[in-house]
């Protein structure tokens, strides 16, 4: 993703004119593609990491050269078939709506992407895509940061709070999504009675997983979660095992003591972290640093006696049953792992669905049974 916006803000520096189609809204698709984006330069030259994908490119560089020639934004509505869907990566028919606009970012906005780029921090990209709202025009865009410093305004001050609130919530969970209000700035479901849609694309959003603990059962657990877009950052006092030939993935492989190296890092809101230490030396002082921490999630692997053994000694250190509470010991979902591997599985998924604020049901469950007739 950041590949991406580094050819947006190129794009948007230079002379030649472009247009940015994204992907606004997926219907009856899975998985979603929101935020999914191509940059169309002038003379139909396609850039940045991503495009969407089969026969939509067509219609978006199509599109594109209209937005280019006239400067004003479009938002297609593509229906898609069963081939059509599978071919760009989707599982079932559908529709896809695409917001294409000219490719001129105010120099503020572009300064403050590469900054949190550069930093490595999540923000909340929002731009506006249709409005009947007088002052609210399409393609208006704004960035709000974890702090929730916005930089621009969608043109309404009214608004810029009501949708700042529904960034925060959707840039702690990571996920990006297109947001309708009505007259009064109260959300709507249907877009029918939207007076204003705004689309909120979650950037830079690789949350960093501190794994305290570099052994066997660590390995598999730092591929998996660098996999799905965590980045991770592993922690042992032992050289032997701290390093980067096991841990390939991993952002960083530090050797020393797991205390010390925690009260170095600035543990945010969106930070996961997982205890794998194995010795109460390491331990209580590493889960000390986390809980005195805004961090996220702390999760430590091990038996009941040795949760009980941790609660115990973190009593003993002043901290309170519901401070204890925030950790999640034993780490993992309940679907029978045994192996590292297996354990791997099981943690993962539970990052993920702290992550999504989502309940690690069975979708059967979630879904509801399919009918036989």
């Amino acid at each position: 993703m950041n590949r991406v916006f580094d050819e947006i803000l190129r794009a948007s520096q230079e002379s030649s004119r472009a247009a940015l189609a994204t992907v606004v809204a997926t219907e009856g698709t899975a998985p979603r593609k929101e935020g999914a984006k191509m940059l169309v330069i002038e003379d139909m030259t396609l850039t940045g990491a991503v495009t969407i994908g089969g026969c939509v490119d067509a219609q978006v560089i199509e599109a594109s050269a209209q937005v280019i020639r006239s400067g004003v934004p479009q938002v297609l509505r593509l229906d898609l078939g069963e081939e059509d869907a599978l071919e760009i990566g989707l599982t079932c028919a559908g529709a896809l709506r695409i917001l294409v606009e000219p490719m001129n970012m105010a120099p503020g906005i572009a300064t403050r992407i590469k900054h949190l780029l550069n930093s490595g921090t999540p923000f909340a990209f929002m731009t506006v895509i249709r409005s009947s709202l007088p002052a609210v025009q399409p393609s208006t865009k704004a960035i709000l940061a974890p702090s929730g410093d916005l930089c621009g305004s969608l043109g309404d001050e009214r608004l810029d709070r009501a949708v700042s609130r529904l960034a925060k919530e959707l840039l702690s969970r990571g996920i990006s999504r297109t947001v309708q209000l009505d007259h009064t700035l109260t959300s709507v479901e249907s877009s029918e009675h939207a007076a204003v849609e705004i689309f909120i694309d979650i950037a830079g959003d690789n949350p960093d997983l501190y794994i305290f603990g570099a052994g066997q059962v660590a390995v598999p657990m730092a591929k998996l979660a660098a996999e799905v877009g965590f980045r991770v950052h592993v922690i042992d006092t032992r050289p032997l095992f701290a390093n980067r030939e096991r841990f390939p993935t991993a952002s960083e492989v530090l050797v020393g003591f797991p205390g010390e190296i925690a009260r170095g890092y600035e543990l945010t809101p969106y930070g996961f972290a997982l205890v794998l230490t194995h010795t109460s030396t390491h331990d209580l002082p590493v889960l000390e640093v986390l809980l005195r921490s805004d961090i996220r999630y702390i999760g430590v692997l091990g038996s009941a006696r040795r949760a009980a053994a941790l609660a115990k000694g973190l009593r003993e250190m002043g901290f309170t049953a519901g401070d204890i509470t925030r950790l999640h010991m034993p780490v993992g979902l309940d679907i029978g792992a045994e192996s590292a591997e297996q354990m791997a599985v099981a943690v993962v998924a539970e990052l993920l669905m702290v992550r999504s604020g989502r309940s690690g049901q069975s979708m059967r469950l979630v879904r509801g049974h399919v009918s036989s007739s």
